[in-house]
């Protein structure tokens, strides 16, 4: 049975966020050219065809103080080995040890997200419309083209680099729309892409990644339209809890939808030397 909001203690919320990143990112290196490497001290992943660190990376860290450098290092031999240039160490509120970020940065992990907020949200207690101009829409991506509109979209709203974006249309085409471990959605105005999301149901909850809303079409409510759609539509098909972790822009925006901060999630870029 899924987890009901109300039976979940802040701790407990804190910990779903973490589970739904966790069982995401398990997911992605599902892919056939994926890979999965799991010790009761932490998890490793790759993908050898896509070129992002949310696709190579490690999560679920239970390492003892007097292991922690030596797993680094190994760690880095791991992605060297597969030729990847990146990689995510994600560190949530189970992470072990308790300075492991100190480690990570003496080793030369570049700080992503220093504590971003852990938010939480009831389901059912959310708004289920929001005003909007009139020529805006909102669609769920369904083929190719609209994978690839989604990620030059997304690359233009976060000024990231090409495969950042095109690392989640690449996913896409090679899972398949209705395998792939997410959904991706577009929001229009005038016909013109202006708005991204992504919804990962994983670990009991439903989780969003990738929100954004193009500078000259921000203030109208498309932020809180495309926050909503996907986990209303995560709702109608029996989950309770919305999860996620914000951008210091979208924090008031999720403040003012009803969510609660319950936690942080820090991030560490890797990039081979």
């Amino acid at each position: 049975m899924l987890p009901r909001y109300a039976d979940q203690s802040t701790d407990q919320l804190a910990q779903l966020v973490e589970d739904n990143a966790n069982e995401f990112m398990r997911a992605l290196a599902q892919d056939s050219a994926g890979e999965l490497v799991t010790t009761p001290e932490l998890t490793r992943f790759s993908n050898t065809a896509i070129l992002s660190p949310m696709f190579n990376g490690v999560i679920q860290s239970c390492l003892t103080s007097e292991w922690v450098e030596a797993a680094i290092v190994e760690t880095e031999a791991y992605f060297r080995a597969r030729r990847r240039p990146v990689a995510f160490w994600w560190l949530g509120p189970s992470a072990r040890p308790a300075d492991l970020d100190a480690h990570l940065v003496r080793r030369g992990w570049q700080l992503y997200d220093l504590h971003a907020p852990s938010m939480t949200v009831d389901l059912h207690r959310l708004p289920t419309a929001v005003e909007t101009p009139p020529d805006f829409s909102l669609e769920v991506v369904r083929d190719a083209a609209g994978a690839q509109a989604w990620a030059e979209a997304f690359n233009l709203i976060y000024q990231a680099p090409a495969f950042a974006g095109q690392a989640w249309a690449d996913a896409l085409n090679r899972f398949g729309v209705d395998q792939a471990p997410f959904r991706l959605y577009l929001g229009r105005l005038g016909g013109r892409v202006v708005a991204t999301n992504m919804l990962v149901c994983a670990g009991g909850v439903a989780g969003v990644f990738g929100v954004g809303v193009m500078p000259e079409a921000r203030g109208q409510g498309i932020g809180k339209a495309i926050t909503l759609r996907p986990y209303l539509d995560a709702r109608d098909e029996g989950y309770s809890i919305g999860v996620l972790f914000s951008t210091e822009m979208g924090h008031p925006v999720y403040r003012r939808l009803g969510f609660e901060d319950v936690g942080t999630i820090s991030r560490y870029l890797w990039r081979a030397g």
